[in-house]
């Protein structure tokens, strides 16, 4: 039985634990394909077209799921899509209703959760969760475990882990895949080369990394991809103005006060990691 705490919890669709970087054992689960299977959970569409949409591109899921959800609102007159569209607030209630299982069959903790975003959780754990199939349409899906997690902003979070394939540098905050491998080779490379270093060297040695790599940044010695910001913009900002290039030759005229922010904030972290040791 779930205590009021753990049902709040679980009712979020974002949370984030208040530590800022969080080492163990972090697996991340999501509903497989959250938004048909609800529908089908609801029986509000049929087994056929559930199949069909399960099989179709998440693009064209998520393209027709909005359009029903705007129709129905547009129906409705109201402003608010949980009141105005059914579809909306079926998807919202069935993914509450399924996280709080989750958390019930397996007897999870506040202090394990580490993040929430909507229909994904993330939990801090030695094994895997034992009851991820909560109906015949609803089941969590493990998609990453990852060793560390360091959250660098309020919209950007780093999942660490490393592997038979190597290193791995899961970014949350940033959707498009196609801005993420831009700065693959360049600032999330830093990035991960510092949480190894922490990892392998100690807090001290990481610390270093970053001052020494902070001293060439804001002297502009680096390679000028590293001043595109890491961002889901994921472009360059012009000095004194609003404007933006997605290309730019000339580093003297970047504005680079976006990543330095990033750099001083993971600076910060790991500061605090010190003085707590």
């Amino acid at each position: 039985m779930l205590n009021e705490e753990q049902i709040q919890l679980a009712s979020k669709t974002n949370y984030f634990y208040p530590a800022r970087f969080i080492s163990g054992r972090i697996m991340e689960y999501d509903i497989r394909a959250a938004n048909i299977s609800m529908l089908r959970e609801a029986n509000m569409i049929t087994d056929e077209f559930y199949n069909y949409l399960l099989i179709s591109d998440k693009q064209y899921r998520e393209e027709y799921i909005g359009m029903q959800e705007r129709q129905e609102m547009e129906n409705s007159k109201s402003k608010s899509a949980l009141e105005g569209s059914i579809t909306y607030r079926t998807i919202y209630e069935g993914i509450k209703a399924a996280k709080i299982k989750l958390f019930d069959l397996n007897n999870i903790q506040p202090n394990e959760v580490i993040r929430i975003a909507n229909d994904a959780v993330y939990v801090n754990r030695l094994v895997n969760l034992d009851h991820t199939k909560m109906s015949d349409f609803v089941e969590f899906r493990l998609k990453m475990v990852a060793e560390s997690v360091i959250k660098l902003s309020n919209t950007l979070c780093l999942f660490f882990w490393h592997d038979q394939n190597g290193l791995n540098l899961e970014v949350k905050g940033i959707s498009n895949e196609n801005n993420i491998k831009l700065h693959q080779p360049y600032m999330l490379s830093f990035l991960g080369s510092v949480l190894l270093t922490y990892e392998r060297a100690g807090v001290n040695d990481a610390i270093h990394l970053i001052e020494d790599f902070y001293n060439d940044y804001i002297n502009r010695k680096l390679d000028i991809n590293f001043y595109r910001e890491l961002s889901p913009r994921s472009m360059y900002k012009i000095i004194n103005s609003g404007y933006y290039l997605y290309d730019i030759n000339d580093v003297n005229i970047v504005d680079i006060s976006y990543n330095g922010n990033i750099i001083r904030e993971l600076w910060k972290i790991l500061i605090g990691k010190l003085q707590h040791k």
